[in-house]
């Protein structure tokens, strides 16, 4: 994956005339090494993701909970 990474690198360097693609590429090198690691790794934080969105879900819905506890056993419930 490196190779191939490098010399795609390469070519949008040397300036393909797209502006669109030199902010592509400014963004995947920002990130580089996290997409790398997904590729050695294979673990992403999607699970994660998903359980902040359930979260903030739930708070839209409720327009607020009185309790703390409330929320929670709510999260707890929709997330098992």
């Amino acid at each position: 994956v490196g190779d191939v990474w490098k010399k795609w690198f390469l070519g949008v360097s040397c300036g393909f005339g797209f502006k669109e693609l030199q902010t592509l590429r400014r963004t995947l090198m920002d990130w580089r090494e996290e997409i790398l690691n997904y590729f050695e790794s294979r673990i992403t934080n999607a699970r994660t993701e998903g359980f902040n969105n359930v979260c903030k879900q739930l708070q839209k819905r409720a327009y607020g909970y009185r309790s703390f506890k409330n929320y929670r056993l709510k999260v707890l419930y929709a997330c098992s």
